[in-house]
């Protein structure tokens, strides 16, 4: 996308990368909306029939719009594709925006085939499952990046073509999953607006009463039950108790996100801005995606096995802990090697470079000197993502044993069976970003 808003669409370099990140985090918040509008308005199957034509649609407008064939033929006829650059940027747009909305929508309901029937097996086999379908998802993305990095380097248009075909096979292939019930139907449960309305709920309570407590009140949350004078069942309010306390958690997670998604544009303008002749032929800026990925799909087998088969005690308490901090420093690491090579880039002499069929002026240092902050940024997320998932499991039965306790002594066991069942959906992980839901089931 970078290079087609600079060369094409003739935006600075910022604005390419601001585009970009916009892209990038419609993407992710699209499966929060898509989820809540599946499970309210139009059911988990007509969702996904809306979204594969979404996504069929955005790829149809972007090969069109991204690719302008120049001369073919249509039946006796003979047509040129001169596209003006306003119409090219409306349709840019258009297809960005149905490609988000469709993979939002794909990403939110489908699951992994049996990711939902290990629910009742043990922590063991669910993190193996779900680091192999991770791995098995950057394998398909390092296959994606190698096929555009031949198109780019053979100069093959017409290959764009397949964008289309593909996507429509992905919806063939979607619908033949639907038929086998990998489009998990869940029942009615507690949505993200749950958790806001018991939070203004207390809230509103307390400032009723000045701040006054009412006794046998565990945290001033209590105050949205319905029977101290709020609008919400015990089980909710107990249930954004939990969402709370994971706060803090998926606060840093998220500016562990914030800073690694922005690295991948830096780096991709510094990679083209750079000497890409390689042995006499120009490399792709899209094959510099692949060294990223290159660290997860080989340390991920190692690390799963390491784990799970050799030394299984060794997966919780301070190898987590471990591992986080590894990863962030990794991740800092990179983007100081890469701050590093950018001022050293400068004083690099300057050179024509013919890029997407313009020449751009770049700097003559050889982008194989870039490889290692694309290594350290592929070991940041290998280390990061299992290790996060694992102590949101390991904080998920800390709370679970908490409220256990509590309901004994209350001597309620009916609302312990279902927060025990409340906790088993969440410690059940999301192979999908944007998991919405705050519990899988509530019976």
């Amino acid at each position: 996308m970078i290079p087609f808003c600079t060369v094409k669409l003739g935006y600075r370099n910022d604005q390419a990368a601001i585009l970009n990140l916009c892209f990038i985090g419609t993407s992710v918040l699209t499966p929060v909306f898509a989820g809540w509008l599946a499970d309210v308005c139009l059911g988990r199957n007509k969702l996904v029939q809306i979204c594969l034509f979404l996504h069929f649609l955005g790829t149809a407008l972007l090969s069109v719009a991204a690719f302008p064939l120049g001369d073919f033929y249509v039946g006796a006829h003979h047509v040129i594709n001169n596209i003006p650059e306003t119409e090219r940027k409306r349709l840019f747009y258009t297809a960005l925006s149905a490609i988000c909305l469709g993979t939002g929508g794909v990403r939110a309901i489908v699951c992994p085939l049996g990711a939902y029937g290990l629910q009742e097996c043990g922590s063991q086999k669910r993190v193996s499952l779900f680091n192999w379908f991770y791995w098995i998802m950057n394998l398909n993305a390092t296959i994606v990046f190698l096929g555009i990095s031949y198109i780019q380097h053979s100069g093959a248009s017409a290959l764009v073509l397949l964008i289309p075909f593909m996507s429509t096979l992905m919806a063939l292939i979607t619908f033949h999953m639907m038929r086998y019930n990998l489009i998990y139907q869940p029942e009615k449960c507690c949505s993200l607006l749950t958790p806001f309305g018991v939070f203004v709920n207390a809230l509103k309570t307390c400032c009723l009463r000045r701040c006054h407590p009412s006794r046998g009140v565990s945290s001033w949350l209590d105050h949205a039950k319905a029977k101290l004078g709020g609008r919400y069942s015990e089980l909710h309010v107990e249930d954004t108790k939990f969402f709370f306390t994971l706060l803090p958690l998926f606060f840093f997670q998220l500016l562990y996100r914030t800073c690694i998604m922005q690295v991948p544009s830096g780096y991709y303008l510094q990679t083209m801005n750079s000497n890409l002749n390689l042995g006499g032929s120009a490399l792709p800026v899209a094959a510099m995606n692949v060294v990223s990925i290159l660290p997860l799909l080989i340390l991920a087998p190692f690390m799963d096995y390491f784990s799970t088969c050799l030394f299984p005690s060794k997966r919780e308490g301070p190898f987590l802990s471990a591992c986080i901090l590894a990863g962030n420093l990794s991740a800092a690491l990179s983007v100081m090697v890469a701050g590093f090579f950018e001022m050293h880039r400068k004083h690099f002499p300057a050179m024509e470079q013919p890029l997407s069929g313009k020449a751009l002026t770049v700097s003559s240092m050889p982008c194989f000197h870039l490889v290692l902050q694309y290594i350290l940024l592929g070991v940041a997320e290998t280390l990061v993502n299992p290790a996060h998932y694992n102590v949101l499991k390991e904080e998920l039965w800390s709370l679970k044993t908490q409220v256990d306790d509590h309901r004994s002594r209350k001597g309620s066991e009916h609302a312990s069976r279902c927060l025990k069942l409340e906790i088993r959906g969440l410690e059940t992980p999301s192979p999908l970003k944007g998991n919405w839901r705050l519990s899988k089931r509530r019976k």
